[in-house]
């Protein structure tokens, strides 16, 4: 899909799940979170390395299953160890670290872009998504007053 076909399927995504009686989830879709964070929804976008994390089968720890960046080994550490002490983890969570739009977007601590996306665009996990076309149209400390305590969050990562 196009960045735009994208962002029409998450909007009528949205539209969708406020007219059924069913939960509908937008899987590794952090754009949604913006949409319906728009609404006035307030949920978490990608949660990889924030909230959750994956093991390979060789025992690599990584942010998620599409984004192929090793945080240790769970053969050569303890998982704490790695959760808490991995510089990559420490990056994912900082969302001042994000690079181009994400990183000047008032979403940045909802959404954050999928960090999977940007590493396989650009070889860097931290530059912009490039599947997002929204556009900020403010300056970001306007946006960080509005927009800097939407619930749902952990903690750690407002």
């Amino acid at each position: 899909l196009s960045p735009v076909q994208y962002e029409r399927v998450l909007n009528w995504l949205y539209r969708r799940s406020k007219e059924v009686d069913l939960e509908l989830k937008a899987t590794c879709a952090p754009h949604y979170f913006r949409i319906a964070g728009l609404r006035g929804t307030k949920r978490l976008g990608c949660l990889a390395g924030i909230n959750v994390f994956f093991i390979s089968s060789l025992g690599y720890v990584q942010p998620c299953g599409y984004l192929p960046l090793n945080a240790g080994n769970i053969r050569e550490k303890g998982i704490r160890e790695i959760w808490e002490g991995a510089e990559l983890f420490k990056l994912l969570r900082d969302p001042e670290q994000l690079k181009g739009k994400c990183g000047i977007c008032e979403f940045k601590y909802v959404c954050g872009g999928c960090r999977a996306r940007a590493y396989g665009r650009t070889g860097d996990f931290l530059a912009e998504d490039p599947q997002c076309i929204y556009q900020s149209e403010k300056p970001l400390d306007e946006n960080e007053v509005r927009f800097g305590s939407i619930g749902g969050a952990h903690e750690s990562y407002l």
